[in-house]
């Protein structure tokens, strides 16, 4: 087109459309249609020749057509047009979501590539398509017609069933093939650089699954994983040998699940080769979970190497001297000399029924151990085959059954004579974790008998016994000193008996978190008729709230200023509330509170009528000393709008002054069309809406991972309370053995009970009676309790309620609950400094998140606690808030325990939690790296029901689990070397320094909470994270680092040491210090942790998204130089 349509321009050939127009015969729309003209449905005699003249010529109502496509309840809008013009005018003007929004071509890329892409879409939500008229595009084209040709390698085999009279049950055990072998079929494509088997997994399949039970559920054991992975790379007999073998999450299997399984054995670009198993947890969603992974190293044994020979193990390949030497025993008179002289003999009956008294239920697939005899740090088992197993050991390389034993066989340390009559079920459960190195040389041979050799690192014993091996070498070899199977480093994790009896598909009920919902901004031209003459009145002098004042103005708006204090007239459209900002806002707990009752002083002579924004800062954390402040005042604004429902409040945090105009801009267009979110952030030109959403953070990292936890005391705050009490239960369920509970009284008869029983299961139980409003008495309380043992957990529950209507709340109410609840977690903070803690728990309550009528007090008191929390987290302290909802204990009262208060709860669909779901919770919460989890059982549909209309039903909008970030690595392999390489030594460090530090930041979730000199278990990082962090620092460097790279230099300076002298051997400064690393630390962290993904490149990012890159970017700079 020359020239632009809806203007004057076309004046000159208005004339000449007329009269081309007239002769065409007009009929009425068969399907509905929006007019452009009037923004509504058009008639029958909608269309004629003046229309489309008027429409060539006039400007049309979009906004309006596009609010009554969506009053249709139209959920996809197609654009015919050569790009996203009028999508993009839909996502702006906020009538459609992003995700309803298709186009059919779109500038720079292929045409024929888009209509197929608008066609997949429209397939996928629904469309019926004439796939003929699809194709006969590409036949007019001259790329053919479709061709029917199979489309997959199916291998194509013949069945004959049998007839039968009468209906038997499946065969147990039957895979998808019967005749594949237990590590499945081989795939083959050309898009593989390897081989990839494909197989199942359920409770009955392989047979020998069904045999390994851990607290009475199927647990596809490390042994069986890698017993198929030897046999799917060792088929044909030839030396296998793997290196950094670690095994990520167990697969449990509930009866009826079936998994699809695959294992990988890829020649990656920079030339190592590793294997993995992983399972196929969400099909729709192409979620998998890894179960094992390694490197794939050269052969075990050099061509026609006796292993025999000399007492030599072969299978070290040189690596350092032999540990086992000539008195490995291998040979009989060995062996006999071993049993002669060992401290003690365990029979095998004995040592499964030791096992079984644990919790591990092993069928007779998996008990393969016949004797052990120990002697120091040695011991010398003999295996033998069991009888009656429900799979052929024939069927392996090396059966999962053998191979588990073997690692059984470290646990024999911890058995003391006669033990197995006298232990009790565990709470957890040492499982396989990682092994340095393990080489598959041999295979067992029919009729020779089976030994094995144990060479353990011992440690302290603790109460279970379990973890006194913290590392072992094994040793599987016949009778002829054959080597079988050769372990080198092997090691256990802990995972607790709720992680082992959880499937994959099943996440942690009643557990959310905040997520964030980006915008469509609107722009000045959609709302300059309605931001007109408003009358606006903005509190404070500060920065923002000056940079606020000069954009309203901008915008056409009537300003005033107040002090806060003066009654508001009935006029008033807007009151933002500027006074709370960063640099303007009091701190502390005192602070906080001032800031509460100012603002509830200014809500009280404010109409209810008038929207009241209140602006903070942005994050979760934001200035370290204000987070408590400005979550204090989001929680009491929470409690008021569930009070006063008629009110809009809105909390709104700013990133800085620089944002003033977006943020008027934004609040001018809720004036037009009304407030209807809960909270909103602004940061970098980007709005966002806060959301509710099932929690996953770590779903597959921290705590759901069964990472170890440091055992130690515990420390409850209104530990005598009726919650205090159940959360002691749960946490001795969970291993604690010694904990202090604190209370303003002498225990009552409920308390005395279950202290009682506590007491007779061997829990130590300390009664500290005082107040925690007192600091001396909190430094004292926590001395106390880290008396016997350190003091690892710590609960906050002290607390009280003050009930009132916000109008009749005085200071002093607020005062009253803010003491124990806010400043006793002051106190207890400052306290706990310089302890080492698993978990430090901030009882909050959902009042602060979902509002409490009559709580306005209680619920500013309790996101406090969140803010704090937040604040704590960033300064390196494990802290977690959780915002509870109802919790009625099983065996005593509690605040949710009234009938009144459960009828209120169930009417907008929220239901007291039970102990046993709020343990669960309890123990996500205590290995979360996240600063808040809001823990609450809420119907969402009869929420949003009984609140129709109301701005909280926002919160849980699209609420559903979190979309999967991206997985592959944005740069190439190897990136961080170049850049290193044209650096000074000094220089150099630095820089690896910073780069490690970004990346365990990235890995925990928050770059703030990483000290370069604090362990790295102490941080927060677990098991799983460490390798994650392993994983991109290998990826970084091009280096292959041990799967425990990280837990053995667990800092971020002695990692950044270690790898630079790894990586730049000839620096003379690395030089210096190569025996300061040389030797890992001794006492590897056992809970190290991490999760997020690594910085993209620029190149895979959209333009939107590099905007806001570029932005981030030059504000950090602006920070950096200010």
């Amino acid at each position: 087109m020359s020239h632009a349509f809806h203007s004057r321009l076309l004046d000159p050939v208005m004339g000449e459309l007329a009269t081309c127009l007239a002769p065409l015969e007009f009929r009425p729309p068969a399907l509905p249609v929006v007019a452009n003209l009037t923004g509504d449905l058009a008639g029958p005699d909608t269309y004629d020749a003046r229309y489309w003249c008027e429409h060539a010529r006039n400007p049309v109502r979009f906004l309006s057509g596009s609010r009554r496509l969506a009053a249709l309840d139209v959920d996809l809008c197609l654009e015919i047009g050569p790009d996203r013009t009028l999508i993009n005018l839909l996502r702006v003007g906020g009538t459609q979501p992003a995700e309803n929004l298709v186009s059919s071509l779109r500038r720079g890329k292929a045409d024929r590539t888009g209509m197929l892409t608008a066609a997949r879409t429209l397939y996928e939500r629904g469309q019926d398509l004439d796939w003929r008229c699809v194709h006969a595009l590409d036949a007019y084209a001259g790329r053919g017609v479709a061709a029917d040709a199979p489309r997959y390698p199916f291998g194509g085999q013949r069945h004959w069933p049998q007839g039968a009279t009468a209906i038997t049950a499946p065969a147990r055990g039957a895979a998808e093939d019967a005749t594949a072998p237990p590590w499945g079929t081989e795939l083959r494509s050309p898009a593989l650089r390897g081989r990839v088997f494909r197989t199942e997994r359920s409770s009955v399949y392989p047979p020998h699954l069904t045999d390994h039970r851990l607290f009475g559920t199927v647990s596809v054991p490390g042994a069986s994983q890698t017993a198929t992975v030897l046999s799917a790379l060792g088929g044909d007999g030839a030396p296998v040998t793997l290196k950094d073998l670690h095994f990520p999450r167990a697969l449990v299997l509930r009866e009826g699940e079936r998994y699809e399984l695959q294992i990988t054995d890829i020649e990656q670009e920079h030339g190592t080769r590793t294997v993995g198993v992983a399972s196929l947890v969400d099909e729709e969603q192409g979620r998998w979970q890894e179960h094992l992974a390694a490197r794939v190293v050269g052969a075990a044994l050099p061509d026609g190497a006796d292993p025999m020979r000399n007492g030599a193990d072969p299978t070290r390949n040189g690596a350092g001297p032999d540990p086992d030497g000539a008195d490995m025993p291998r040979s009989r008179a060995v062996r006999d000399a071993f049993i002669a002289e060992a401290d003690r003999h365990l029979a095998g009956d004995d040592f499964y029924r030791h096992l079984r008294s644990l919790g591990y239920h092993l069928g007779p697939s998996f008990r393969w151990i016949r004797d052990m005899w120990i002697h120091g740090n040695q011991a010398l088992v003999r295996y033998a085959e069991p009888r009656d197993m429900n799979e052929p050991a024939a069927r392996y390389e090396i059966h999962p059954g053998l191979l588990d034993s073997c690692l059984q066989s470290t646990v024999g340390f911890a058995v003391g004579l006669g033990d197995q009559d006298r232990v009790g079920e565990e709470t957890s459960l040492a499982i396989p974790f990682a092994a340095d190195r393990l080489a598959f040389p041999g295979r067992p041979v029919s009729g020779r008998e089976l030994w094995g050799h144990v060479r353990a690192e011992r440690e302290e014993s603790n109460r279970t016994g379990l973890s006194q091996v913290s590392s072992a070498d094994l040793r599987l070899f016949d009778d002829e000193g054959t080597i079988v199977l050769a372990v080198d480093g092997f090691r256990f994790r802990r995972a607790p008996r709720e992680l082992l009896q959880r499937s994959l598909r099943e996440r942690v009920r009643h557990a959310y978190e905040w997520r964030w919902s980006e915008r469509a901004t609107a722009s000045p031209a959609q709302l300059a008729q309605a931001a007109r003459g408003r009358s606006v009145t903005v509190l404070g002098t500060g920065p923002v709230a000056r940079a606020l004042h000069r954009a309203f103005e901008r915008l056409g708006h009537q300003l005033s200023v107040s002090g806060g204090q003066e009654e508001h007239g009935p006029d008033t459209d807007l009151i933002v509330d500027a006074r709370f900002c960063a640099g303007t806002a009091p701190v502390g707990a005192r602070g906080a509170l001032a800031a509460v009752v100012e603002l509830a002083r200014s809500l009280r002579v404010t109409p209810a009528h008038v929207p009241y924004v209140v602006v903070g800062d942005t994050g979760g954390a934001g200035e370290a000393g204000t987070a408590p402040l400005h979550e204090a005042l989001r929680g009491m604004l929470a409690s008021l709008s569930a009070e006063e429902r008629e009110r809009r409040l809105l909390p709104v945090g700013l990133s800085g002054a620089g944002d003033a105009d977006l943020l008027a801009l934004e609040l001018s267009r809720s004036l037009a069309d009304g407030i209807t979110e809960t909270r909103l952030e602004i940061d970098c030109g980007t709005v966002k809406a806060a959301r509710l959403s099932p929690y996953s953070r770590d779903a597959d990292r921290a705590g759901s991972d069964g990472a170890p936890i440091r055992q130690g005391a515990a420390l409850i705050t209104g530990g005598l309370g009726a919650l205090g009490l159940s959360a002691a239960r749960i946490l001795a369920r969970q291993g604690t053995t010694c904990v202090t509970l604190v209370g303003r009284s002498d225990p009552g008869p409920a308390a005395r009970e279950v202290i009682d029983e506590l007491t007779a299961n061997g829990i130590r139980v300390t009664v500290v009676r005082g107040d925690v409003t007192d600091p001396e008495f909190c430094r004292a309380a926590v001395a106390r309790a880290g008396e016997h043992v350190p003091l690892r957990t710590v609960l906050h529950l002290a607390g009280t309620t003050v009930d009132r209507a916000f109008e009749q709340l005085t200071e002093e109410d607020f005062e009253e609950v803010f003491a124990a609840k806010a400043y006793g977690a002051v106190h207890l903070a400052e306290a706990l400094r310089g302890h080492h803690l698993n978990a430090f728990v901030l009882f909050s309550s959902a009042s602060s998140v979902l509002g409490s009528a009559g709580q306005a007090n209680y619920a500013a008191a309790n996101g406090f606690l969140d803010g704090l929390a937040a604040s704590l987290r960033a300064s390196g302290v494990p802290a977690t808030s959780v915002n509870w909802g109802p919790w009625i204990p099983a065996f005593a009262g509690g605040l949710a325990a009234s009938s009144a208060a459960v009828q209120a709860a169930e009417r907008v669909g929220i239901r007291p939690l039970t102990d046993s779901e709020a343990g669960e919770l309890l123990r996500l919460a205590m290995t979360s790296t996240a600063p808040r989890l809001v823990a609450v059982s809420i119907d969402r549909k009869r929420y949003a029901e009984q609140l129709a209309g109301h701005p909280r039903v926002a919160l849980f909008r699209g609420a559903g689990p979190a979309p999967s970030g991206r997985t592959a690595a944005a740069r190439p392999r190897g990136w961080l070397q170049e850049p290193l390489h044209g650096l000074t030594a000094d220089v150099r460090e630095q820089r690896l320094v910073e780069t490690v530090r970004e990346m365990a930041g990235a890995v925990l979730g928050d770059g703030s909470a990483i000290a370069d000199d604090v362990g790295f278990g102490d941080l927060g990082l677990d098991s799983i994270m460490v390798i994650d962090l392993r994983t991109r620092l290998s990826h970084a460097l091009g280096v292959d680092l041990a799967a425990t790279v990280a837990l053995d230099h667990p800092t971020v300076t002695r990692l950044s040491r270690y790898v630079a002298d790894l990586v730049f051997p000839a620096d003379p400064a690395a030089a210096e210090r190569s025996q300061e690393c040389a030797d890992p630390v001794g006492d590897a962290p056992e809970d190290a942790a991490v999760g997020a993904t690594e910085p993209e490149d620029t190149a895979s990012l959209s333009f939107e998204e590099l905007v806001r890159a570029v932005a981030a970017d030059v504000r950090a700079q602006k920070t950096e130089r200010s």
